[in-house]
């Protein structure tokens, strides 16, 4: 089972205005952003329309991940969302699922679900929780009504991030008022960066995790460059596994550096994944794992630019 997932951002001089997000802990999907949500609200409103993918749940065994994924997406698709397990829509939300798993007894587990929506631009949409205590013989063989009574109660929570309840919003300020209350908005600083390929990333993802992070990137209004210059910042990607038994420890750390050398900070997160997980095409890891350093690295890289103009 994955344990839960430990991330750290180390900036100098700039640790004080990241210190929101140091130290993050939570049973959550491997590799997610940072953690700036309570748990069980959501920020944003895809509506049906725009399209759910789900990836398979973390932290549970391939053929139960991929069988509670299936009908968890059936669920969503009779409750006239438009959710699938293989195809995304241009501008579709995706749906990370992760879960830790606690023994009660010989006979009894808790499962721990953390479900995340992922916005189309790679970051945290929502997020909301689940807990079940499941008779453990039933877990290991897949029950088919265990199983469907979970998807069930997940697609009810998993449809209130998507379909939030709605309220009555505060009477708006009259134009006057609100131009003279509202204080004129600090132009958000456009980085321009190098984005080394990932080092030390097996299987495909010296190419699929380099490809997922600099996408993320460009659309958050970082501009990667190819050649370094005045002004630019260099962004270097390592990834390191150490074995442990059936599963691996993996240590994703990208580190920000100047022109001149200068280290800005790093971004790192780490959790553990089946052995061989990663020996192939990375898939939907890659977003995953990109769109769990993309915040702290994007406000790192913007704080350097802002201090650098």
């Amino acid at each position: 089972m994955s344990h839960a997932p430990r991330c750290r951002i180390l900036a100098l001089p700039l640790a004080a205005s990241l210190a929101l997000l140091a130290g993050c802990e939570g049973p959550q999907q491997p590799f997610e952003p940072p953690d700036r949500l309570a748990a069980t609200t959501a920020i944003l409103a895809p509506g049906p329309d725009a399209g759910v993918i789900l990836v398979p749940i973390q932290g549970l065994a391939p053929g139960t991940g991929r069988d509670l994924t299936g009908r968890i997406a059936e669920k969503l698709q009779q409750r006239e969302i438009a959710a699938s397990t293989s195809t995304a829509m241009p501008g579709s939300f995706m749906l990370q699922g992760s879960v830790a798993a606690q023994p009660l007894d010989q006979d009894r587990t808790r499962l721990d679900f953390t479900w995340r929506l992922i916005d189309p631009k790679g970051l945290t949409g929502g997020a909301i929780t689940q807990s079940e205590t499941a008779a453990t013989p039933a877990l290991q063989a897949h029950d088919p009504r265990l199983m469907a009574a979970i998807a069930e109660r997940a697609a009810t929570r998993i449809e209130a991030l998507i379909r939030p309840a709605t309220s009555s919003p505060a009477p708006l300020p009259a134009p006057a008022a609100a131009a003279a209350a509202a204080p004129p908005a600090a132009a958000v600083p456009t980085p321009r960066v190098v984005l080394r390929p990932v080092e030390g990333a097996p299987g495909d993802g010296r190419i699929s995790l380099t490809r997922a992070i600099r996408a993320i990137l460009e659309r958050n209004h970082v501009t990667v460059v190819d050649r370094e210059g005045a002004g630019t910042l260099l962004a270097l990607g390592t990834v390191r596994l150490q074995d442990r038994g059936a599963m691996q420890l993996v240590q994703i750390e990208w580190r920000v550096v100047k022109a001149d050398g200068t280290s800005v900070g790093t971004v790192s997160q780490q959790n553990q994944v089946p052995a061989g997980t990663l020996d192939g095409a990375w898939g939907p890891i890659a977003n995953a794992a990109a769109s769990g350093s993309a915040e702290g690295l994007i406000q790192l890289l913007q704080a350097a630019a802002a201090a650098g103009s």
